[in-house]
């Protein structure tokens, strides 16, 4: 009863946040101007980008080695310094932002990658209130000052995630003390090699969930990127909100109960297409009345082609999450690794097809073909996964 607890209210807090980030972008689409909306999704996706680089992949090997929570800290923490200071620097140049507000753009990094560290941890010890506080509680802060406050992105993202931060780092005084007794099960080569191999295949899917908005916004294409931003945050957030959950609490899960066979494999496979054409449909649905009867914006208008791929691409997003968790917990070095090149190879591809898309093409039509590219790009990570975890799982069987 008391697990069942933990996961309500997990999922209430996880519906909550992205509920709140979802009528923020709704928000941010409605009331800003292009500009303000390319530097808004700039931030944002940056963050994103810089905080999953900063954990190294250990999210995934705190999973099988719990005493690595507390053996990484010291060595996260500088790294993620040195990676927000040469970000930071290079922006300045790069885009002309002014010295405050890069200052202000250092410390969301520092404090987004300190909460995605304590979320990581809390997961793998399967605090699932506590890792979902410190994923999406930052979400509704943030919403609060977008509506209340007076000011410009960049402090909403820092005053937010402050927040946030100083009641998980109050939490994480009495959370640390109950780590002592973690006996180790990874030596720091092992999972150094193992995180890795997570942080090409984490670095693959955060560059597949915010890459093409981080590359618009460098060549400052700010329609394509506002026209972009309006399809996703009107007809997607219901159906990647649910995927996310989904993801977020089958991987401790499917850990303890240790179970590894095709069997039940192909039977959560097709529990997960099930819910996730469910879930695309009402997002959709909900995307086409919020447009018609709600903001009546032309700019996220109901094309078909549009919705076709932003349709399969939730699809397809959702099926990729069973293989995913089975080779994030099962996973050996060797088919990691293998997994990791593959996916840089596809998201190599990925990029430089976004490159050539902005350079050649444009308007409406160049917003369809960087979503025909993402459909690509999620249909190669899933086939890729999908082939290796039947693979691993085979192995597992006959071994």
């Amino acid at each position: 009863m008391n697990n069942k607890k933990n996961i309500f209210l997990s999922f209430l807090i996880y519906g909550l946040g992205l509920l709140a980030l979802l009528i923020s972008d709704l928000y941010v689409n409605q009331s800003f101007s292009s500009d303000e909306i390319a530097d808004y999704t700039f931030i944002k996706s940056s963050i994103f980008i810089l905080g999953g680089l900063s954990l190294m992949g250990y999210e995934q090997v705190f999973i099988r080695d719990l005493s690595l929570i507390k053996r990484e800290f010291t060595t996260f923490l500088v790294r993620t310094i040195i990676i927000s200071l040469i970000f930071c620097y290079s922006i300045f140049h790069i885009k002309n932002y002014s010295p405050l507000f890069c200052t202000v753009f250092f410390f969301s990094i520092i404090f987004f990658s300190l909460l995605s560290y304590y979320a990581a941890s809390y997961r793998a010890e399967f605090k699932l209130i506590a890792s979902q506080v410190a994923t999406n509680l930052w979400k509704i802060f943030f919403l609060l000052l977008l509506v209340l406050w007076v000011s410009t992105v960049e402090y909403f993202f820092l005053v937010s995630l402050l927040i946030v931060f100083i009641l998980c780092f109050i939490y994480e005084q009495k959370a640390s003390v109950n780590r002592k007794g973690y006996s180790f099960e990874l030596d720091n080569n092992t999972a150094k090699r193992l995180g890795f191999t997570f942080l090409l295949s984490n670095l693959t899917l955060i560059f597949a969930n915010y890459g093409e908005q981080f590359i618009i916004n460098i060549f400052n294409k700010s329609f394509i990127s506002s026209n972009l931003f309006g399809y996703y945050a009107t007809y997607t957030p219901i159906a990647l909100s649910m995927n996310g959950f989904i993801g977020f609490y089958l991987g401790p899960k499917i850990k303890q109960n240790t179970i590894v066979e095709s069997r039940f494999f192909k039977k959560l496979n097709l529990k997960i297409f099930i819910s996730s054409l469910l879930f695309t449909t009402v997002s959709i649905i909900f995307g086409y009345l919020y447009n018609s009867y709600i903001t009546k914006a032309e700019q996220i208008d109901f094309n078909i082609i549009s919705i076709t791929l932003l349709f399969i691409l939730c699809v397809i997003r959702g099926i990729y999450i069973s293989s995913s968790v089975f080779l994030g917990v099962y996973a050996e070095y060797g088919d990691l690794y293998k997994v990791a090149i593959l996916f840089s190879i596809i998201t190599v591809i990925y990029c430089i097809s976004i490159y050539l898309i902005l350079n050649f093409f444009d308007g409406i039509f160049a917003v369809q073909l960087i979503l025909l590219s993402s459909v690509l790009n999620w249909l190669a990570r899933y086939l890729t996964s999908n082939f290796f975890t039947l693979k691993i799982i085979k192995k597992h069987v006959n071994g």
